[in-house]
């Protein structure tokens, strides 16, 4: 088995090709390259897609699968469907926010489950590989939920419980926290809100129920997440200096 070493990490050369080939195939461009990173990102500027790290602890099967979904996300899904107008426009809306960095795993997350729909119709040979990370995430956000219950960390818990409730196979009514009557009755109020993104046919629509989220939490709790469990899907947009939109839709158009 052959390894390349990739900022500062050694990976499997093969595994590599084939995240990149993915990219190139399903974004109709052979000019993106792939890359790890801290987030999985796509910076239509410098035309790289990146798949997270998060996944480098995982056995090697899981974490290829996963890798996979990070790149199908942004190369399918971002790509050509995310509306980047709807995001800048919540990307500012979001800015003095208090919770900047709850709206922004919020916003990332469900606009990621929003395309994994569209990728899993489009690609069928994607659905294995989401359905492994749907396992792994649901394993994780179950732990993180236990250890920032325990420690407090109520914003948090809550995106813990907000990111189980919607990757459960079975609709999650009970979180068995002891005490916790607050965060459950605040993810109550939050359940119906959170269920309309299965109905959402745009990133405008997810736009607006993540806003509808945030100000109700914005009620209930005064501190932000401690962990950033999602970064935007676009790297570095803020610093890129074109016009976004027009520039955006004439990297995709096709001659």
């Amino acid at each position: 088995m052959k390894y390349i070493k990739f900022n500062d990490r050694t990976v499997n050369s093969s595994m590599y090709r084939q995240l990149q080939d993915i990219a190139h195939v399903l974004t109709d461009n052979q000019n993106f390259t792939f890359e790890q990173s801290y987030g999985h990102q796509i910076n239509p500027q410098t035309m790289v897609i990146s798949a997270s790290h998060f996944w480098d602890l995982y056995e090697v099967n899981q974490r290829f699968a996963a890798y996979k979904t990070d790149v199908v996300l942004r190369a399918l899904g971002t790509y050509h469907y995310t509306d980047l107008e709807a995001f800048l426009r919540y990307q500012k809306w979001i800015q003095k926010n208090q919770l900047r960095k709850f709206a922004t795993s919020l916003f990332t997350l469900l606009e990621d489950l929003r395309l994994e729909d569209i990728c899993r119709v489009e690609r069928k040979g994607t659905v294995k590989w989401f359905k492994v990370r749907r396992e792994l995430l649901y394993s994780y956000y179950k732990t993180q939920l236990r250890v920032n219950y325990s420690r407090q960390f109520e914003c948090d818990a809550l995106f813990n419980m907000i990111a189980l409730t919607l990757l459960a196979e079975q609709p999650m009514y009970h979180f068995d926290l002891d005490g916790g009557n607050h965060l459950e009755e605040l993810m109550e109020r939050i359940r119906p809100i959170l269920y309309e993104i299965y109905d959402a046919k745009n990133t405008e629509q997810i736009s607006f129920i993540s806003k509808r989220i945030v100000l109700i939490v914005n009620q209930a709790l005064s501190k932000d997440i401690i962990k950033e469990y999602y970064v935007f899907p676009f790297q570095n947009i803020t610093e890129w200096k074109l016009d976004l939109p027009s520039e955006f839709d004439e990297l995709k158009r096709k001659d």
